[in-house]
């Protein structure tokens, strides 16, 4: 796991199909920050998302671009961006180039779970037969409180809110949760610590 606002050491290590060294090659990293809602599989029926927050993707943001040393490695100690508004966990996706001399690359993309807070609070409805919740009912909801590892924490004070959303079928495809929680389709229900 990285963390925004932080610094992350990595090595770039390359060496031709056949085992030789990637002597004195040009090598870029680049990296792509963006939302992860399946960011602990210990919990993949828990939501550790806020999806009141909309978080622009960070696109293409340079980390490297240089040259290995005589091993065909370097060390690196890169800055992770910090966010703000991010809506929970990020996963970075890290584009690595490293490119022969006639101007041909090879290519390597991995993904990092990058986190910009402490903890989360994942959400989980209890399991029901039917696909919707029924009003004036009774509902149960499951909280846990994990680290960025995904290891449960205890000892948290939380607050909640809970609304009652007046749906319309055809405002469920736009999966714009802010333009109920600020207008007047919603009713809040339920807070407390």
């Amino acid at each position: 796991v990285l963390y925004t606002g932080k610094y992350a050491s990595f090595k770039l290590s390359s060496h031709w199909l056949m085992g030789a060294l990637a002597s004195d090659l040009k090598a870029k990293i680049e990296m792509t920050l963006s939302d992860f809602r399946s960011a602990f599989p210990n919990y993949d029926n828990y939501l550790f998302t806020d999806l009141s927050k909309k978080f622009k993707p960070i696109t293409k943001t340079s980390l490297f671009d240089g040259q290995l040393n005589s091993m065909g490695e370097v060390d690196l100690y890169i800055p992770i961006p910090s966010v703000s508004n991010a809506p929970g966990m990020l996963k970075a996706q890290i584009t690595t180039r490293v490119y022969e001399p006639g101007g041909d690359f090879s290519i390597h993309t991995q993904g990092i779970p990058v986190s910009p807070y402490s903890s989360y609070v994942g959400m989980a409805l209890e399991k029901t037969s039917a696909d919707y919740l029924e009003t004036d009912t009774p509902i149960t909801f499951n909280l846990i409180s994990v680290d960025p590892q995904g290891k449960p924490m205890s000892g948290k004070n939380l607050s909640y809110e809970v609304y009652k959303l007046k749906w319309s079928w055809w405002y469920d495809q736009e999966n714009l949760w802010t333009k109920y929680i600020n207008n007047m389709s919603v009713t809040p229900v339920h807070k407390g610590n």
